[in-house]
């Protein structure tokens, strides 16, 4: 978490990343039933991911 609040943007985009795969992680591995209120936290983490493909994607080509 202290690494999401980090001025350095490449620390801030690894952490994000990896929040992303650790709450992954927790649902896959975990056998946890979904939730409706867990949309709050993965939807802005769906949203981070799909920016994340995009700029990939674009930088493959």
């Amino acid at each position: 978490m202290e690494n999401l609040e980090n001025d350095d943007p490449i620390i801030k985009a690894q952490a994000a990343i990896s929040t992303i795969y650790n709450v992954r992680c927790n649902m896959q591995h975990g056998e946890k039933h979904f939730e409706q209120h867990q949309r709050m936290l993965l939807e802005p983490l769906t949203n981070i991911l799909e920016t994340v493909v995009e700029f990939q994607s674009e930088k493959l080509k």
